[in-house]
């Protein structure tokens, strides 16, 4: 009867994690730990636990290096809540090409809207690609979590000196 249940604990479980508090509270450690131990209980139901993983990969006031290859000019954004790439595309191209700081196509205000309260609701074209430091493109499919942690953090756009630095852990742009 307990595994009958388990889409709906999982359900009420990835509710929860909706709320940053609940979502910070545990600590990465702690979410690292829940990750984890889905997979022997995913093993031993059958229940893949889609909706729970997902929430538990959401990271929260988590700062980034945002480095644009093309105009050798760098930001320092902090995002939180952010369940996917697509997402962070949208909302980066949103601050970003919007923000008038690098060249591309700004997402409408639907599309910017349909990724801040409803992500995965609007539908989104891409600004520009979405590339790690080793020159790897950053996945749609994929989640911020995935992208690679390279060194140091930081909040404010960055001047020339400072974007080469960083530049310097990067390929170069193709």
């Amino acid at each position: 009867m307990g595994w009958s249940t388990l889409p709906q604990w999982e359900m009420a479980s990835a509710a929860m994690l909706n709320h940053p508090a609940v979502r910070t509270g545990p600590g990465a450690a702690r979410r690292t730990d829940l990750l984890r131990a889905l997979h022997p209980v995913q093993e031993a139901s059958g229940h893949d636990f889609k909706c729970l993983h997902c929430a538990l990969l959401v990271l929260d006031d988590e700062r980034l290096i945002v480095l644009h290859r093309l105009t050798g000019t760098g930001y320092a954004p902090r995002m939180s809540g952010i369940g996917d790439n697509v997402q962070l595309h949208t909302l980066l191209a949103d601050a970003l090409v919007g923000g008038g700081h690098v060249p591309g196509h700004a997402p409408s205000a639907q599309e910017v809207a349909g990724r801040r309260d409803a992500p995965g609701q609007a539908p989104t074209t891409g600004s520009f690609n979405l590339a790690a430091p080793g020159g790897e493109w950053v996945r749609n499919e994929g989640t911020p979590s995935g992208i690679p942690v390279v060194d140091g953090v930081l909040e404010r756009v960055l001047d020339r000196a400072e974007t080469g630095r960083w530049l310097e852990h990067c390929a170069p742009a193709n």
